[in-house]
Parts: structure tokens; C-alpha cells; sequence
């Protein structure tokens, strides 16, 4: 199962990377072997992105990634991770 998410750059990579694992520690039917792999994927304008690689049963492929999709916004809000979108910020200053 791959899965891909994103957090803000005021989060340090250890922080996400601490919380997906929190997630992943919850997930039932992920195999230890071979070991779920998270890494750095992108460095984009807004957010850092990670992919994240767990194994498991075929039978229980659909069951595990949306588990873990589930897990991954509740365990960040818990631990204060902020998962961001696209925006524009847009400054207006008045005429002199």
C-alpha cells in the first residue's frame, strides 16, 4: 500500500515521520515484514510531502489503506501536525 500526504514546513520531518509511525501502530493487518518505510518525498512551495509504504495481505489491501488514511488526520490533529492545502495569500495595501 502506498500513501501519500503532506504537512506544513512548521512541522520538522521527525515530528511527521513520529506521528505516521503513531498511526501505523494502530492499523491492524500491516505486516513487520518487510517493515513499513516512510520517507521524504517532496519539498513543495507550501508543504513537505511523504510517502509512506506498508505491506500487507492482498485480502486486506483496501481495509488497511483507508485505516491508515483515517488514522494519519486524526493521529496529526492529535499531535498538532498541520496537514495543509493550495493557497494564495494575497496582501492589499491601500492608495496613497
Amino acid at each position: 500500500v502506498e500513501i501519500s500526504v503532506s504537512a506544513s514546513y512548521d512541522n520538522s520531518p521527525e515530528e511527521v515521520m513520529e506521528a505516521i509511525r503513531a498511526a501505523l501502530e494502530k492499523t491492524e493487518g500491516i505486516l513487520a515484514d518487510p517493515a513499513p518505510s516512510i520517507h521524504v518525498d517532496n519539498y513543495g512551495d507550501s508543504a513537505i510531502s511523504y510517502v509512506i509504504w506498508v505491506w500487507t495481505r492482498a485480502e486486506d489491501f483496501l481495509t488497511v489503506r483507508y485505516t491508515v488514511t483515517g488514522l494519519l488526520y486524526d493521529t496529526f490533529a492529535e499531535r498538532r501536525v498541520e496537514m495543509t492545502y493550495p493557497h494564495l495569500n494575497v496582501h492589499l495595501r491601500e492608495k496613497e
